[in-house]
């Protein structure tokens, strides 16, 4: 059981990290027509990826330490 919850957490913060890199296709597209970024968009984009960095990473953490755990006590049980 503690290794399907590690799994659909980390399913869930994927899903949820891929939400923080939306705002960043608007930024693409501007990129493609005028060259540049602005200030804005420089800090949206580093907030953005920080975020889905942050998120995607305590995702895998939480999901390994639960598979640890599961492990652990599935061997202890034997």
């Amino acid at each position: 059981m503690l290794s399907v919850l590690g799994i659909s957490v980390y399913r869930g913060g994927d899903i949820l990290a891929y939400t923080f890199l939306l705002p960043i296709l608007g930024m693409i597209i501007n990129v493609a027509n005028t060259f540049g970024f602005d200030s804005v968009e420089m800090a949206t984009l580093t907030t953005s990826l920080v975020h889905s960095g942050l998120i995607t990473v305590s995702s895998v953490v939480f999901r390994d330490v639960m598979q640890k755990i599961a492990s652990k006590l599935s061997s202890r049980h034997r």
